[in-house]
């Protein structure tokens, strides 16, 4: 269940912790945790290197508290502030003297009820600080955010708004929307997406996803969609249900695994995180377990989410071993996190050769389910048709749902696609492409195995 920033911070207070340090991962972030905080304590005294020690209260600045920008003289000070916070202070903690004085100062914290607060966008620990990520918005607290913004500047709030902003942070968000509102008070979704997608180019390995698709986009996943939308009660944290954890999608290629997945962050309007598997691995030694660290720590910052990792197999399956042990360490931190993990990051894996992956990875207990993807039958298959066939052409869908049994969603999909840009004659160009041969008629065996295994392990969506 999530639990709000300020929450963390009083807990910590209130069980005596002396201190804490608060992880920011965007440069806005200070102000937005300062906000925060001056709704846990009032007032407090903060520190930076430039302007030294000063007091604040109600966010306001009053006149400096003694003019001390040494970090060392404002830690050893005879009578300390009670509640501090100090802005990126590791380079003088570096100092052994100043690192002493703020050890000594959490042990008067904890017996006279103060508390000292590191703000920070250094991401190492400061010993002995517990460690706390300055949490994204909730989706709740995105259409608050949004709605409090464009308030103030007098722009009506688009209904897509917050969606597209979801898994941003605070300032992020802020300054989204500030490049996206016109003269006229509109906001330009289209400069949202952009914005949304520079946010995580830095991270090659992580991208989030606007999802296009919605479960009535979809044909043949009724059961599916149906457990999806009991299961989402559990993101509710009154509901007293515990926390949906993932689900694996295994069938043959061409399924429409990857889209269920867009669907089913539509249904509970969270933000998809894909995870490029892949691109974890480096070169180097200890390099991708870093990234699956700042990838998965990511993804709890960013929840509630949907974290889609497509094609597991390419990674956690038999035979991707890689030199000196990476794929095993890899896996380790994957498997550890997925089973430890409490926040709410949903899981899709997708799989086209489940038989691959390691039993532990998919056990209940780290995952909810197991979902056969299969081949559409006749009904699914002239649903398909129906979705993705022009409206002004006519064509005789039963013959055509007759010729494809076999054939993939997607390949039904590619031949509609390929008949549109065939010719002037749609139903000839369409019937030339609905000749070719589906991948199950090339490969039969190899996809039989498969079938029969996620039949005999999953549930089917229909």
């Amino acid at each position: 269940m999530t639990t709000t920033f300020a929450a963390e911070i009083e807990s910590r207070h209130r069980a005596g912790f002396g201190g804490v340090k608060v992880r920011l991962d965007d440069a806005g972030d200070e102000r937005w945790a300062l906000r925060e905080l001056a709704g846990v304590f009032e007032q407090f005294a903060l520190w930076d290197c430039v302007r030294g020690l000063r007091d604040v209260k109600n966010l306001r600045e009053t006149a400096p508290t003694s003019g001390q920008k040494k970090l060392l003289d404002v830690l050893a000070a005879p009578a300390p502030p009670k509640f501090l916070v100090l802005l990126d202070p590791e380079p003088w903690l570096e100092d052994p003297r100043t690192a002493r004085g703020l050890k000594n100062l959490l042990e008067i914290n904890r017996a006279g009820g103060g508390f000292v607060v590191v703000l920070s966008h250094d991401p190492a620990p400061v010993a002995p600080l517990d460690l706390l990520d300055y949490p994204r918005p909730t989706p709740e607290q995105t259409r608050r955010h949004v709605a409090e913004i464009l308030g103030q500047w007098g722009a009506s709030v688009p209904d897509a708004a917050p969606r597209v902003l979801a898994g941003l942070s605070a300032a992020g968000q802020e300054n989204a929307l500030a490049l996206a509102v016109d003269a006229r008070g509109q906001v330009d979704l289209d400069v949202l997406r952009r914005r949304k997608e520079a946010e995580f180019d830095r991270l090659p390995h992580l991208s989030v996803i606007e999802p296009s698709k919605t479960f009535d986009d979809l044909a043949g996943v009724g059961g599916l969609r149906d457990w999806v939308r009991s299961r989402g009660r559990g993101f509710d944290e009154q509901s007293g249900l515990p926390t949906p954890r993932g689900v694996l999608l295994a069938g043959p290629p061409g399924t429409g695994k990857s889209r269920i997945a867009e669907a089913v962050a539509a249904e509970w309007q969270m933000p998809l995180v894909a995870l490029d598997i892949g691109a974890v691995f480096g070169k180097y030694i200890g390099e991708s377990e870093g990234r699956i660290d700042q990838a998965l720590s990511l993804a709890e910052r960013l929840a509630p989410c949907v974290l889609l990792v497509d094609e597991v197999e390419r990674a956690f399956g038999s035979g991707t071993e890689r030199d000196g042990g990476t794929s095993a360490r890899v896996t380790g931190k994957f498997l550890s996190w997925l089973g430890a993990k409490t926040a709410p990051v949903f899981v899709i894996f997708t799989s086209n050769v489940p038989t691959t992956l390691p039993p532990a990875m998919i056990r209940k207990g780290r995952l909810d389910e197991i979902f056969f993807v299969g081949l559409p039958d006749t009904e699914t298959r002239k649903r398909v048709f129906e979705i993705y066939l022009p409206p002004e052409v006519k064509v005789d869908v039963n013959a055509a749902v007759e010729r494809t049994e076999g054939w993939s969603p997607a390949e039904i999909e590619s031949a509609i696609l390929d008949a549109r840009f065939g010719s002037d004659n749609f139903s000839q160009a369409l019937d030339a492409a609905l000749s070719r041969t589906s991948l199950y008629e090339a490969m039969p065996e190899s996809l039989d195995e498969m079938i029969s295994w996620a039949r005999l392990h999953g549930r089917v969506t229909t």
